[in-house]
């Protein structure tokens, strides 16, 4: 299980971006972050950049596996949905839901998710 942001656990570095200026301020070996934005995914596909995309739909799902983000992150029901589609279609991008409190690593471990992003 991918564990990301827990004080105790390392993880890659990420930097947290809004829009395609914001790039040049990234460490080059980062995953750069942000709320999905097809420009974005289309920018960071065709760059080989590694990318991270909050999504807040099922259609930005799919579309964000197929520009191969390397996370999808979302929150609760909607992760449950993602990692239906990661399983089914055998997608490569991997589905981290939205937690709050340690305490909810297990609960999403049982639920089958790739992993959690802790905020």
């Amino acid at each position: 299980m991918i564990i990301i942001g827990h004080k105790d656990i390392e993880f890659d570095p990420i930097t947290h971006i809004k829009d395609q200026s914001d790039l040049k301020n990234s460490a080059p070996n980062s995953t750069i972050y942000f709320d999905y934005d097809i420009s974005l995914c289309k920018y960071a596909f065709s760059n080989e950049v590694k990318f991270a995309v909050k999504v807040s739909s099922e259609k930005e799902v799919i579309f964000a596996s197929n520009f191969a983000a390397l996370y999808i992150v979302c929150d609760g029901d909607l992760a449950l949905n993602a990692q239906k589609f990661a399983d089914e279609y055998m997608i490569d991008s991997k589905i981290l839901k939205i937690i709050k409190d340690e305490d909810e690593i297990v609960d999403t471990a049982k639920e089958g998710i790739d992993g959690v992003w802790l905020t």
